[in-house]
C-alpha cells in the first residue's frame, strides 16, 4: 500500500469512521497542549495514510476573509522523518491554489521555521502563539513546490 495522502472536501465517504479516534479521545487533545480538534463545514481534510493506516493530518478552514491553517498533527513514532513534508506542502499547494489570504497560528518551533521558509509573514503574537499569513497568488510558490 505504502504512503499515501487523502484530500477529504466535504467530510464525505469515511471521513469520520478514519478520524472520528483524534476528534474524540482525550489523549490526542492533552498531547496537543488541551487544544481539541475540531472541524467546520466549508473545511478541507489532508490525511496522510502508511499501509492504510493514519499517520497524519491537517486542515485548512475557510472563513469569510480568508483560509486558516489548523489541526496539524503526526503520530509521534512517524515525527522527525518527513512524513510531514508532503502533507504540509499539499495543504499548501492546495491554500494557494484558492488565491486567499491564508492565516495561521502556532507555538511548535518546526513549524514555526516551516512557514518563514514558506514566505508567511509573522505578523504577531497572541499570548505564546506566533501568528502568521500568506497572501495567496501565483507568487507565493516557492520552486520546492511546484
Amino acid at each position: 500500500m505504502g504512503f499515501s495522502i487523502v484530500t477529504y472536501l466535504k467530510h464525505e465517504d469515511d471521513f469520520w469512521c478514519k478520524m472520528g479516534k483524534f476528534f474524540a479521545y482525550r489523549k490526542y487533545a492533552k498531547e496537543m497542549g488541551g487544544w481539541q480538534f475540531y472541524t467546520k463545514d466549508k473545511s478541507v481534510w489532508f490525511v496522510s495514510f502508511l499501509d492504510g493506516e493514519i499517520i497524519g493530518f491537517n486542515a485548512i478552514i475557510h472563513e469569510k476573509t480568508h483560509s486558516y491553517f489548523d489541526n496539524f498533527y503526526v503520530l509521534p513514532e512517524f515525527r522527525g522523518k518527513g512524513l510531514s513534508t508532503p502533507l504540509f506542502n499539499m495543504r499548501l499547494n492546495y491554500a494557494i491554489s484558492l488565491k486567499r489570504e491564508i492565516r495561521v497560528i502556532t507555538d511548535n518551533p518546526i513549524q514555526i521555521k516551516r512557514y518563514t521558509d514558506n514566505n508567511f509573514i509573522h505578523y504577531g503574537m497572541r499570548g505564546k502563539y506566533h501568528k502568521f499569513k500568506l497572501y495567496a497568488n501565483k507568487n507565493s510558490i516557492s520552486q520546492q513546490h511546484q
